[in-house]
């Protein structure tokens, strides 16, 4: 399985702290299409995190770009 892991480190009110670990295939679906799944844990709200996604840069400079996620956990929501 082709694919390369990064870590997940920040903090915010809601979250306190979360931690975690995503995994972003590469060249699945070509060059400019990815997928990544990722998971961590929040130490605020005590709750795990996961989610997967796909997503396409449709420019050869990284400026224009589509992504499909799904994600369980807490969310930003802007009132």
């Amino acid at each position: 399985m082709q694919g390369k892991f990064t870590s997940e480190l920040w903090a915010n009110r809601v979250d306190a702290l979360h931690f975690g670990l995503r995994w972003k295939g590469e060249n699945y679906l070509g060059e400019r299409t990815a997928v990544y799944a990722k998971a961590g844990y929040n130490s605020g709200s005590k709750r795990w995190f996961s989610g997967l996604g796909l997503g396409r840069v449709w420019n050869e400079e990284g400026r224009a770009f589509s992504k499909i996620s799904y994600r369980e956990g807490t969310q930003t929501r802007y009132l």
